[in-house]
């Protein structure tokens, strides 16, 4: 009884030190309003980085109680606002096979690598969704789906991250001036291969200077249109990955939140626009991002820092940057093709 109850203290205590290292990395989000910051990987830093300084035994039991609870509760509300079927009718035919064929590098090369590489099962299915679709949230949303351990979610938040920082302010202004893009094309590589929204902005915003196809104020909208693309492809990666795994309880769970909340946000957007757009939109993301980032500086504080500075993250980080220029040929060599076709 005595120990149950110091278990039960002790879980509680976990998601006390979660709530405040995830309410420091949304604060400063907030604050800095800096689009390179993402919430989610500096929450699960800071979680990191507390273990690392503090010690193993400085820290109470059942530190994932808190991203059990809050990456479901999550779900719903990232679905609801980013897989909304509504936005597709801005998109034509080829920006969907575009994005589709650059997916599926993404896919094609970090499994192939990652079997090379003996990776886990787990560490390869967070690093193909989250480099394939939208970098933290659908590792956070794919982690139940295949019954992750934290060790995995930091490997591939850590290396999608860095080739993510390492792509947009180094590759694309390089290819960009090698091949002469315009601000079109640039715009649409950026939204179909870059993992996290928020260095699909920075890219964007740090633009080379480029002939213009396209006003520039209209270059952000044809990134982002091409980003949301990207959400519906957790709805092929996550029963996919699930039953690679033999999760099928886990990941039927994850899907189902997924698909009510894309049909509600949908159905929302649809029925009620004025609503959907003017009150719910502002709340939703906060609900999401505040909650994940709790879960996530959870599961930072379950890891050992050498579970990830080591050869197997050294090989995740490889792949991440594998996959980001591989992806980034076949877009280019598939967008030069439909212009000299069409």
């Amino acid at each position: 009884m005595k120990g149950e109850k110091n278990k039960n203290t002790n879980s509680w205590k976990g998601i006390g030190l979660s709530i405040a290292l995830g309410g420091m990395a949304y604060g400063i989000k907030q604050v800095s309003q800096l689009p390179f910051l993402d919430t989610l990987v500096l929450a699960m830093l800071f979680g990191i980085i507390l273990k690392a300084i503090l010690g193993t035994e400085n820290f109470p039991g059942e530190l994932n109680a808190a991203s059990r609870i809050l990456i479901p509760f999550g779900i719903v509300f990232y679905a609801m606002k980013n897989a909304n079927v509504a936005k597709w009718h801005n998109i034509g035919g080829q920006e969907i096979l575009l994005v589709s064929l650059t997916m599926g590098t993404y896919f094609c090369i970090v499994f192939f690598l990652g079997k090379r590489f003996k990776l886990s099962k787990e560490s390869i299915a967070l690093l193909a969704t989250g480099s394939a679709i939208c970098g933290a949230s659908a590792i956070a949303i794919t982690a139940p789906a295949v019954k992750a351990k934290s060790k995995d979610v930091s490997l591939a938040l850590l290396a999608t991250t860095l080739a993510a920082f390492v792509g947009v302010y180094l590759f694309f202004p390089f290819f960009a001036i090698l091949l002469q893009m315009d601000n079109s094309l640039y715009a649409s590589l950026a939204g179909a291969v870059v993992q996290f929204t928020g260095f699909v902005k920075v890219a964007v915003y740090n633009v080379p200077t480029l002939p213009q196809t396209i006003p520039s104020q209209d270059t952000l909208d044809l990134a982002l249109n091409l980003k949301g693309i990207r959400y519906f492809g957790l709805l092929l990666a996550i029963p996919l990955f699930g039953s690679w795994i033999k999760s099928k309880s886990h990941f039927l769970l994850v899907l189902g939140l997924f698909l009510a909340g894309s049909v509600l946000g949908s159905t929302l957007s649809l029925w009620t626009p004025t609503f959907h757009q003017n009150t719910l939109q502002p709340i939703l993301k906060p609900l999401y991002s505040f909650s994940w980032a709790i879960a996530l500086a959870s599961i930072g504080l379950s890891v050992d820092i050498k579970e990830v500075f080591n050869s197997e993250g050294l090989h995740g980080l490889l792949i991440a940057f594998v996959g980001f220029l591989t992806a980034t040929f076949v877009f280019l060599t598939a967008a030069y093709l439909f212009r000299l076709l069409l």
